[in-house]
C-alpha cells in the first residue's frame, strides 16, 4: 500500500477509536462488545444476512467491521491507482467507516446511501459535515451526476438480482465520469459474484467501462471456469494496538483479511497500455525439489516455478506475496501452463509491486 493510502487508513482508524471512546470507554476490553461482534460476524458469514441491532451491536459492528471496510477500500483504490476526490457516493455506507476513509483519502464530500436510518445516524456522527446521508435502497436512490467515484464496501452481495443487475444499480448512482470501486468479502460466494460482474463488463460494448483492478487482463476470468474456484486478495489490516486487541477478543485474525474487489474506470476512459502485467493470486508453496506460484494474466492462469537447485530464484519466488504484480516477461514461454524462472530473473521477482 502506498504511503498516502497507509496514512489515510491510520487517520481513519484514529477517528474510529475516538468515536468509540466517546460512546463506550474501554471498548477494546469490553466482553459485551466482543461477544456482539462475534455474533454479528457469524450471522454475516453463515447466514449472509445484513447486520443491524441495538446500540451495543452498532458499536460492535463499527469496532470490528469498520476497520475491515477501511483497509479493504484503501487497498482496492490503491491497486487501481485511483484517488478519491470531489464528490463520492458510498453505496450501502452503513455506519460510515468506508465513507470516513474516502474523506481521509481526499474526497471533499461523500453521499452516503443506505436503507437504515439508524446506520446513517452513526455515519453522520462519525464522518461529520463531509457526509450527506440519503436514506433509500441503493437500487432506487437518486443519482449524483457530479460524482467522480461510486464506492461500495461489503454491500454488493446484499443487492437484489443477478451480479449484472447489482452492478447496473451501482453504475446508475453516478454519472458518465464516475469510476466504480466495489469491495466485498473474500469468500467463495461473494468473490464469484464480483467475478460474474466482471464478466458482464467484459462482454459489454467497448464504449462502456474497462477494468482497472485487480485483473491484469481483459480475458475471461479463469476462476469462473469451475464452480469450486474463486479469486480473492489478502489485505494487511495494519490495525492500531487497540483495534488489534479488540479483533483478538472477537477471536479473529488481527493481521490480515480476505477480500474481493472490482474497480472500473469511467466509460470512455483511457485503457491501460501495459496489459497490467501478471497478478499473483495465491501463496507460494514448496513441492519436492521446487517452488510454485500461481499467477493470472493475459492467457489465463499459470504457474511460475523455480527449482530448489536454483537457490536464489527458489528463495525469491517463495518471498513474493499474494497480490503482487510481476513483469509479464516472467510468464513468457510457459509450457503446459508452467513458466520456469532462474537466477537471471531474480531481480524481476524481487521488484514485485
Amino acid at each position: 500500500m502506498s504511503a498516502a493510502s497507509a496514512a489515510a487508513v491510520a487517520r481513519a482508524y484514529g477517528r474510529i477509536e475516538h468515536f468509540l471512546d466517546e460512546r463506550a470507554r474501554g471498548w477494546e476490553q469490553s466482553r459485551a462488545l466482543a461477544d456482539a461482534a462475534r455474533r454479528l460476524s457469524e450471522r454475516y458469514t453463515e447466514e449472509r444476512a445484513p447486520v443491524a441491532g441495538d446500540d451495543v451491536a452498532e458499536l460492535a459492528y463499527l469496532a470490528y467491521f469498520g476497520p475491515r471496510a477501511v483497509c479493504a477500500t484503501a487497498a482496492a483504490l490503491d491497486a487501481a491507482q485511483l484517488t478519491a476526490r470531489g464528490v463520492v457516493v458510498d453505496a450501502g455506507c452503513g455506519s460510515g467507516a468506508a465513507a470516513l476513509l474516502l474523506v481521509e483519502a481526499g474526497a471533499a464530500r461523500v453521499i452516503g446511501v443506505d436503507r437504515s436510518e439508524r446506520a446513517l445516524a452513526m455515519a453522520r456522527a462519525l464522518v461529520g459535515d463531509a457526509l450527506r446521508a440519503v436514506c433509500a435502497p441503493v437500487e432506487s436512490a437518486p443519482a449524483c451526476r457530479e460524482a467522480t467515484l461510486v464506492a461500495s464496501s461489503f454491500a454488493f452481495g446484499e443487492l437484489a438480482g443477478s451480479a449484472e443487475l447489482a452492478l447496473a444499480a451501482l453504475e446508475r448512482l453516478g454519472g458518465e465520469h464516475s469510476a466504480l470501486a466495489i469491495v466485498d468479502a473474500g469468500d467463495r460466494a461473494h468473490a464469484r459474484r464480483l467475478q460474474q460482474a466482471r464478466e458482464a463488463v467484459r462482454l459489454a460494448p467497448t464504449d462502456r467501462r474497462h477494468l482497472l483492478a485487480p485483473c491484469p487482463h481483459d480475458d475471461a476470468c479463469p476462476a469462473l471456469a469451475r464452480e469450486r474456484d474463486w479469486c480473492h486478495a489478502r489485505v494487511a489490516k495494519a490495525l492500531s494496538p487497540r483495534l488489534a486487541a479488540f479483533a483478538r477478543a472477537v477471536g479473529r485474525d488481527e493481521v490480515h483479511m480476505a477480500s474481493s474487489y472490482l474497480v472500473l474506470a469511467p466509460p470512455g476512459a483511457t485503457t491501460r497500455e501495459d496489459g497490467g502485467g501478471i497478478l499473483v493470486i495465491g501463496e507460494a508453496h514448496k513441492e519436492k525439489g521446487r517452488a510454485r506460484l500461481s499467477v493470472c494474466g493475459p492467457g489465463g492462469l499459470r504457474f511460475l516455478q523455480a527449482l530448489k537447485r536454483e537457490r536464489a530464484a527458489f528463495d525469491a519466488l517463495l518471498a513474493v506475496p499474494r497480490g503482487a504484480r510481476l513483469a509479464p516477461s516472467l510468464a513468457t514461454g510457459a509450457t503446459h501452463g508452467v513458466a520456469h524462472v532462474d537466477a537471471s530473473q531474480v531481480a524481476a521477482l524481487m521488484a514485485a509491486e
